[in-house]
Parts: structure tokens; C-alpha cells; sequence
């Protein structure tokens, strides 16, 4: 835990911020030491789903069974009009296995789309598991739905789907990951699954991005270290706490004590929040603590239950700083976080804009938030090389490849509504997240350096400031 600055005057009341960084220890290279998997693969096979995007899926399914050894169980759904299960939930021995890719070689298109039926019996499988299962700690429950269109049989408005799917997941435990090929499908809709599910949203611009999509959210699946874990926060000696910023926190005493919940955590990676505090007069101390926060979680790779602590403190001197006192000097890390909340503001503000086909409004508020992260960008930067934040390097330039990519489809409706509206959504859920889910693959940047990833350079995705070792390595297998 951090403070905003080192030292507040004590005879002020003040406004400031306190950071809590958590951070995943790597996650286990090799299949024997890495958690139990259950997933179950929901697949659109409407009539849009044909050609070369069935054939695509076919492969790209086959993949995914090669990745799952005997430990894991693996469950397949299709929909189109009717709701189909070839597979249900079965561990992946050699015989389960031919079973599951014959069942994907028989995919075959269809007509409707019944999204709500396929994704609904893809949680029942996963409940059914857990029901009979003796010990939930050490497996990781996953579903991935994926589709092209919008939904148009079973329930079709987006809060029936939502308040159904949320009364299924109240037990929690289970992730949704949502992938939307091409310009028909519904993103907010896709975007409030993963939501709800604690999952990523993929936005599949193109076939040939599918691979990298699949890819990406499988390095992820197969690399989580912790699950179910509690984040409980507490205001002391007189502080009070005036907003948590993240969008699962819970106030438990308003101003004094709240909670935040995370579905997991890959290996590798990181999640911040922000607390806004106000601290009040005090008596002049060296060190005083302010706030206190807890941790509880499961450790997925041992099976067993963790709770570890923490706090964060600041001077209160009884003189008035001077203004070049270092103690006054802004924290690096929480103004990278504040810009990362602020880069996610500025998306969802953007993108409400162009909703209403006001392009030129949302251009101002997308070069706006440029200019704000290029000034962040530059006082980073003139930092030394021990002050600058971890991540600086790799956040900054990816606000602004992402500002950059959505200013260019903002020129006109159609653009903006069939592309650049799902990459916004794709992008805003990323940063809020602080997690990759990137599918879309080009030339001019890569995640890889100096082969980087299994000593191979002749293959490029897009850049990712969030994208973990396990991520790379599965999106550029799949994708080669």
C-alpha cells in the first residue's frame, strides 16, 4: 500500500489518495504443477456461422482440446435454434478426447441463434460438476460463449439474459469469457456477460484474429494462481474514506470500511485501487496509519485458503513543507493508475457520444484524454529510472495506441458503429480489468523481442501493457 504523497501538514484537513497494489506470483510453466480446469466451450453454429468461419472454429476447437490434459474436464454446447451439448462436462483422457474432436468435426451451421439457451446450459454443466465435486479450491471453472450475431430466439433482451445468468453465478466461482466475431454481434450485451461472469469480452474483428482471441484467453485460464478473492479496506485514526474506486466495491460502514471482490488472478498479474480519503487535523507524528486493508483468497495451486495484511502511513509534521521538500513529491504509481481510470472514463464517455452519432464530440473527448496522457507521458519519462512505475513503459504507450486507433474510426457512423464502437468496448474492458484480452494481430508492433516467446520472431500481435508470459506464449502458438 502507497500514499499519494509522503508527508501531510498536520494542522490541514486533506483530500489525498492511498494505492493497493496486489500482484501474482508467475504461474507454473508445466501442466502437472498448474490448477485442474473445467471448461465448457459454447459455440454459435447459426446459418451466419458458415464457410470459412465454421471451418475456422473447427480448427480452432481442436486446438483448444489439444491444450487440456487428464485432469482437466472439458464440456462442449452448440446453438443455433436449438440448444445442442455433444459433450458434457468429461475429463480428457485419450478416449474423451477423440469423443470431443469428432463431436467438433461434426459442427455444421444452422439457422437461428439461441445465445440465451447455450450460454445457460454451459453454467448448468459447470454447476453440475461443482455440485458433485468434494473439493472446489483447486479447480478452475471457466465457459466460453461465442458467437457472431445478436440474439433472436430463447430470451433476446439483454436484462432478461443478465438477470438469469447473474442468478446462476450468485455461488460464484465460475468465469464467462465472451468472443463476438465481426460487425453483427452484440458487444454491450457480449461486454455485460463477461461482466458478470468476472470474465474478458474479445472482440474478433476478423477470422483470422479468432486463433490469437482463443489463444489468449486459454493462457490466461490455464495460468491462474488465486480465486475468490475478498479485498477488505478500513479507514483509521480518524480518516475517512470518500470513494473506493472500482466498480466492485461494497461499502460495509460508508466511510469507514468497504470490500471489493476479484473472480481470480492470472499469474503475473496485477490489479490496483485507488482509495480517495480525507485525513483530519492531528497531532504531529513521524508515522501515522491510515489505512488498513486485508486479503483473503484462494491459492488454487496448494488448494488451501490465504489471508495476509496491510497498511499504509504518512508523515504528519507539525511545519509546513517547502515546496521542494521530496516527502511532497507526487507518487509515480498512483498517477499511472489515475490515468489508467481516467483513460477508461474518457473511452466510455467517447463511445456514449458516438452512440448518439455525435462523431465530433467524441473525437474532442478522444483528443483530449491524448493530450492528458502524452503530458503523463513526458513527466514519466523525465523521471529516473528507479522512480519511473512499473508498467509505465508499457501503459502510456498503449493509452495512446488505443486513442490513436479509436480517433481513426471515428470519422464516420457506419465505421464507427460496425468497428471501432466494439474495439472501445474491447479497450475500456481491458484497462478496467488491467487484464489482456487482445485478439487483433497486425505489423507494426509485436510481443515479442528478440524471440521472446519459444525463440520465434516472424509472427506480431497487437500490443497489450496487461498481456502475461502465459497469455504470449498460448495467443502466439495459436495463432502460428
Amino acid at each position: 500500500m502507497s500514499t499519494e504523497i509522503a508527508a501531510y501538514h498536520a494542522e490541514d484537513t486533506i483530500s489525498t489518495l492511498v494505492g493497493i497494489n496486489l500482484a501474482a506470483p508467475e504461474a507454473p510453466e508445466n501442466d502437472t504443477e498448474r490448477a485442474k480446469v473445467d471448461c465448457v466451450v459454447v459455440s454459435d453454429v447459426s446459418g451466419s456461422m458458415g464457410g470459412e468461419k465454421m471451418n475456422l472454429l473447427k480448427s480452432t476447437g481442436s486446438l483448444l482440446l489439444d491444450e487440456f490434459v487428464v485432469k482437466d474436464r472439458v464440456g462442449l454446447v452448440t446453438f443455433d435454434t436449438d440448444v445442442k451439448e455433444p459433450l458434457v462436462l468429461s475429463s480428457m483422457n485419450k478416449a474423451n478426447k477423440v469423443r470431443a474432436e469428432a463431436a467438433v468435426g461434426k459442427f455444421r451451421a444452422g439457422s437461428l441463434t439461441n445465445l440465451s439457451g447455450g450460454l445457460f446450459a454451459g453454467i448448468q454443466q459447470l454447476l453440475d460438476a461443482s455440485n458433485d465435486d468434494a473439493d472446489k479450491n483447486d479447480v478452475v471453472r471457466t465457459c466460453l460463449l461465442m458467437t457472431d450475431g445478436a440474439a433472436n430466439r430463447g430470451l433476446t433482451q439483454p436484462p432478461d439474459i443478465l438477470r438469469v445468468l447473474t442468478q446462476m453465478l450468485t455461488a460464484g466461482g465460475i468465469s464467462v469469457h465472451t468472443f463476438g466475431y465481426g460487425s453483427d454481434h452484440n458487444s454491450e450485451l457480449l461486454e455485460s456477460i463477461a461482466t458478470a461472469g468476472n470474465g474478458s469480452y474479445y472482440y474478433v474483428e476478423s477470422v483470422d484474429d479468432l486463433r490469437s482471441a482463443f489463444g489468449d484467453c486459454l493462457g490466461g485460464v490455464l495460468s491462474v494462481v488465486a480465486q475468490n478473492l475478498e479485498l477488505t479496506i478500513e479507514a483509521v485514526n480518524g480518516t475517512t474514506i470518500t470513494k473506493v474506486h472500482h466498480k466492485n466495491a461494497v461499502a460495509i460502514v460508508p466511510g469507514q470500511k468497504y470490500t471489493v471482490k476479484f473472480a481470480d488472478l492470472y499469474g503475473e498479474e496485477e490489479r490496483d485501487v485507488l482509495v480517495s480519503v480525507t485525513l483530519p487535523v492531528s497531532s504531529p507524528t513521524v508515522k501515522t496509519e491510515i489505512v488498513r486493508s486485508s486479503l483473503r483468497y484462494v491459492n488454487v495451486l496448494a488448494g488451501s485458503s490465504v489471508k495476509t495484511a496491510a497498511s499504509a502511513s504518512a508523515a504528519r509534521p507539525a511545519e509546513r513543507l517547502a515546496a521542494n521538500d521530496p516527502r511532497l513529491m507526487r507518487n509515480p504509481d498512483l498517477e499511472l493508475q489515475s490515468t489508467r481510470l481516467f483513460v477508461v472514463e474518457a473511452l466510455e464517455t467517447a463511445r456514449a457520444h458516438g452512440d448518439k452519432h455525435d462523431l465530433k464530440s467524441a473525437r474532442r473527448v478522444v483528443t483530449d484524454a491524448q493530450a492528458r496522457v502524452y503530458m503523463v507521458r513526458q513527466r514519466m519519462e523525465s523521471l529516473t529510472a528507479d522512480m519511473q512505475p512499473r508498467g509505465a513503459r508499457t501503459m502510456l504507450p498503449a493509452f495512446e495506441d488505443d486513442f490513436r486507433d479509436c480517433l481513426e474510426g471515428l470519422q464516420n457512423y457506419d465505421q464507427y458503429s460496425n468497428v471501432t464502437s466494439k474495439k472501445m468496448m474491447n479497450y475500456t474492458h481491458g484497462h478496467r480489468e488491467q487484464r489482456c484480452m487482445e485478439s487483433e494481430t497486425c505489423s507494426a508492433q509485436s510481443i515479442l523481442v528478440s524471440g521472446a516467446v519459444d525463440g520465434k520472431t516472424n509472427t506480431t500481435l497487437r500490443a497489450n501493457a496487461y498481456r502475461t508470459k502465459a497469455k504470449a506464449s498460448k495467443a502466439f502458438n495459436f495463432f502460428s
